[in-house]
């Protein structure tokens, strides 16, 4: 599986069916270390378990729900499927990476109110935020007294 398969705006549906009395159908991913994955089964009876490169069982899901495992460890990520109540059933799985997303519009802020564009298909959207010179900071009230509590600390949201 190369790395366009993976691509969160337009994922490859991989299709395979899981023969009774088998192991599974093992994914070898082109992702790399501390990213983001999500499995998806579209098909009920299909298991899904992520294992890094060392063989060490990263997460697991019941298909017919989203798998989103972070890919510790080391490469290759492997995906392994296994059906999970004796049926021989085709399947369909996609793969996608939500770390470092590919394949999705890019979307500014807009007034609230605003209307937004809603032709594109794709099933993502990449929000584009900047803090802007005039947004005020938070100070927490400052407090002049003789008790135990420390005088306030301006936050900040980190740049």
């Amino acid at each position: 599986m190369g790395a366009a398969d993976s691509r969160l705006g337009a994922p490859t549906v991989f299709q395979g069916q899981v023969p009774l009395a088998s192991a599974g159908h093992c994914y070898t991913l082109a992702l790399a270390a501390n990213g983001m994955l999500r499995a998806i089964a579209h098909t009920p009876h299909v298991g899904m378990g992520v294992y890094d490169g060392a063989g060490n069982k990263l997460c697991y899901r019941q298909g017919g729900e989203n798998l989103d495992c972070k890919l510790t460890g080391v490469a290759p990520f492997r995906v392994v499927t296994t059906a999970t109540n004796g049926v021989d059933l085709p399947h369909k799985l996609t793969f996608a990476r939500l770390s470092e997303p590919e394949g999705c519009p890019v979307v500014e802020p807009q007034v609230f109110g605003t209307s937004p564009d809603l032709s594109s298909k794709v099933p993502c959207r990449v929000l584009r935020a900047t803090e802007s010179a005039g947004t005020p900071r938070r100070r927490a009230a400052e407090k002049r007294s003789t008790s135990r509590w420390p005088a306030s600390r301006e936050y900040r949201r980190p740049a």
